[in-house]
């Protein structure tokens, strides 16, 4: 089992947080690409 440091040591909080940044920004660019209003996304939301 890793412990703490050992994840600190091997890059793993960059790596989260790149991955998650990147993803997050392609997502935006789909939904932007798409041309979705940013506003009707949590009215969508709540209608599923």
């Amino acid at each position: 089992m890793l412990d703490r440091r050992d994840l600190y040591s091997a890059g793993f909080v960059e790596r989260y947080v790149l991955t998650h940044t990147v993803l997050a920004l392609a997502a935006l660019a789909v939904l932007t690409c798409l041309d979705v209003d940013l506003d009707d996304i949590p009215a969508k939301v709540l209608a599923l």
